[in-house]
């Protein structure tokens, strides 16, 4: 009994210590935005994920080096797996539209920054770009510029405006340590809730259930947390991400007034059926309206290297 006694408190411990460390700092800075977020490894603090690990053990990430090693071995199986299914296209026309696109991208964003003569916040990453067929409308980032791309979306890109646009949302994702931002907010939430749980008022809550609009039984905390935090800022990420890529797109010589038009046809694609308040996305509408505002700032501030 004083095993588990002592083992709770640390773990107690533990979480207050972290959400400390994180919190009390001054926020990190998004470059080029300057939006304030939350990053554990700006804060010197590790992000623990729990039951994220093997065997249900914690996921422990020291800094960034280490989170970007872990997914950089993730997104290798993720293509190894693809090429088992052939479904990974290599040296096609396709495929090396992507590279390309994605390389003009990122070293247009090397140009940028050696021309101002600053560190290049991204400079270190081994930007690693696939195309996978897959009738899926989508591509994805993951942390240190490991980017995948379905066959699916290139339809709707429709050129290689489009594609840019796409790729520069993405390579924006990666630029703003999004997913570390997002891993924090994860690992505070549960070290939050270990916290009340050592509480009477607080375990109340962690069990209070309510009938939510599908009149299924969900936790009053979880979604307190889903709507409240994580959901709204998972959607000023993709936003942000819209206004970078954006203007990593002019850096490179890409025409950005494509960006509204792709989310006119994305808008037809049906995606937006919930509201966006119950959406990890703004919805197409809101986003090429957004694009449709920026271009004329976008110009001046990101001119083409």
């Amino acid at each position: 009994m004083e095993t588990k006694t002592n083992r709770r408190n640390f773990i107690v411990g533990a979480s207050c210590s972290l959400c400390g460390s994180v919190i009390l700092p001054s926020c990190s800075t998004v470059p080029l935005t300057n939006r304030k977020q939350l990053n554990a490894f700006d804060s010197n603090a590790p992000i623990i994920i729990l039951g994220g690990g093997t065997l249900g053990l914690p996921e422990i990430y020291g800094n960034e080096d280490s989170l970007n090693k872990d997914t950089e071995r993730q997104y290798e199986r993720f293509l190894s797996r693809a090429k088992a299914q052939n479904i990974l296209l290599d040296n096609t026309d396709e495929s090396r539209k992507i590279e390309e696109i994605g390389k003009e991208i990122y070293t247009s964003l090397d140009t940028y920054y050696l021309n101002k003569r600053e560190e290049n916040p991204v400079g270190t990453f081994n930007w690693k770009f696939a195309l996978v067929e897959s009738e899926t409308v989508n591509a994805w980032c993951m942390p240190g510029g490991k980017i995948a791309f379905y066959t699916g979306i290139l339809p709707v890109c429709e050129n290689d405006d489009g594609i840019a646009a796409v790729m520069g949302h993405e390579i924006a994702h990666a630029f703003a340590r999004h997913t570390v931002e997002k891993l924090t907010q994860y690992s505070m939430m549960q070290m939050a809730a270990i916290g009340l749980s050592n509480t009477k008022t607080g375990t109340k809550l962690l069990n209070q259930t309510y009938k939510n609009l599908k009149g299924q039984r969900a936790s009053v905390f979880g979604d307190l947390i889903k709507f409240g935090i994580f959901l709204p800022y998972s959607r000023k990420m993709e936003s942000e991400a819209d206004y970078l890529g954006m203007g990593f797109m002019n850096l490179a010589g890409f025409n950005i007034k494509e960006c509204s038009k792709l989310w006119e046809r994305m808008g037809k694609k049906n995606f937006n059926i919930l509201p966006e308040f119950m959406k990890s996305h703004p919805t197409p509408d809101n986003r090429s309206k957004k694009f449709l505002e920026w271009e004329s700032e976008i110009v001046d501030k990101f001119t083409r290297v």
